[in-house]
């Protein structure tokens, strides 16, 4: 049985740069290979794998933020006007509800940032 994103995020024992790329991608944002205003010194252009807004076709970064090793990074997952409640219990599991207008999205993580991520991207998707 595959797991789902939030499933992994759970379950991982740390952050990591794959968990932050596949945030990225669940939150609608795409790779693509773009010239990044740069030239060599023969007057091709600089390209790079950076990740697009399909919104406005923009490229954002060539990577995504630390979501799941940052609590900040993750707290920018949080749709706006949610509250987010954070307990860490003595063991070290921490849990997240992310309260939203019309309901409440709870994870459970090793982490504050994976708790969140995994929460956040709940919210997101209710």
């Amino acid at each position: 049985m595959t797991m789902t994103l939030i499933e992994r995020i759970c379950a991982a024992e740390a952050g990591s740069r794959e968990l932050d790329a596949e945030i990225m991608s669940a939150i609608g944002y795409v790779r693509e290979e773009r010239h990044i205003g740069a030239y060599y010194d023969n007057n091709e252009p600089a390209l790079d794998w950076v990740y697009v807004d399909p919104a406005t076709s923009d490229w954002v970064s060539t990577h995504p933020p630390s979501y799941t090793t940052s609590v900040d990074a993750a707290l920018s997952l949080v749709p706006e006007g949610s509250s987010v409640d954070l307990t860490i219990d003595p063991g070290g599991l921490s849990e997240v509800a992310v309260t939203f207008p019309d309901d409440v999205a709870c994870a459970a993580a090793s982490t504050p940032a994976l708790a969140i991520c995994a929460a956040a991207i709940q919210a997101r998707s209710a």
